[in-house]
């Protein structure tokens, strides 16, 4: 006879698993993509650091990769697993506000 306690522990184990499995087939994949999402956030702070309109474009990015956060995120897909490449891209957009930020502080400084 098994208790609620153990029928718990099998069914989130084998959730952990098949996230590590799936998870682990993206591996060097999602670091690749954060890599080049930082190169990319660098590069933009860079090119638009030099004009006038730097913050309102910055800005502009921002709030376009939150917007496709929000799609993403919202309505009936909450429940659903995102696909592989939109996986790669929300590591990619990740690496891109990563770029932003320690490029703002480099600017700070």
């Amino acid at each position: 006879m098994e208790t609620r306690l153990i029928q718990y522990m099998r069914k989130t184990s084998a959730e952990l698993w098949r996230n590590w499995q799936a998870r682990s087939r993206l591996g060097a994949l999602s670091l690749a993509s954060v890599l080049v999402g930082f190169t990319v956030g660098n590069l933009l702070s860079t090119m638009l650091g030099e004009n006038r309109w730097s913050g309102s474009m910055i800005l502009a990015i921002v709030i376009g990769i939150e917007a496709f956060n929000a799609l993403l995120r919202g309505g009936a897909a909450k429940n659903l697993r995102p696909s592989p490449f939109l996986q790669l891209a929300q590591y990619f957009k990740t690496g891109i506000l990563f770029g932003l930020f320690v490029d703002a502080f480099k600017v700070g400084s």
